[in-house]
């Protein structure tokens, strides 16, 4: 096992799940923060060997398509996570923002970083996304053979 991970997350569909669950996109935000919480919680165990998560959640361009009301509910939401934010840097947590909104794409997530990287898209909107799916991708990345440009 590869005990130096260092993994990335796009939590993708927060409002299309509220709207599946008939719900405003709010409930999706909120769930979409639960859920961010219970993911690095397992993301943090070590037998998972994950060092570092870094989290993209939110663009500038995805912002000027907001309402008022659910830029207030989000800001709200980030800042009750903030307050976790020395736990979450013990365990090697970074915070950056980005959205994909349903595309296998990267939107300019991690260009530098990108380099022989495997990319892992789960068809799980991420309300939906739990520990087992966390296991099932760090499963499939660990059954990949890496060349390293070799």
């Amino acid at each position: 096992m590869n005990s130096k991970l260092h993994i990335a997350i796009i939590p993708d569909g927060n409002r299309r799940w509220a709207k599946a669950q008939g719900q405003p996109a709010f409930f999706g935000h909120q769930h979409g923060a639960q859920n961010f919480m219970k993911i690095l919680e397992a993301a943090a165990a070590p037998e998972r060997g994950i060092y570092a998560v870094t989290i993209w959640a939110l663009s500038t361009e995805n912002v000027r398509k907001r309402s008022e009301t659910e830029l207030a509910g989000i800001w709200k939401l980030l800042t009750q996570i903030e307050k976790h934010l020395p736990d979450f840097h013990k365990h090697g947590v970074r915070f950056r923002t980005i959205r994909t909104g349903e595309q296998s794409r990267l939107s300019g997530f991690l260009p530098l970083h990108m380099a022989y990287s495997e990319l892992y898209f789960s068809d799980k909107m991420w309300p939906a996304f739990t520990e087992s799916d966390l296991d099932e991708a760090l499963a499939w990345f660990r059954s990949q053979k890496r060349n390293f440009g070799k």
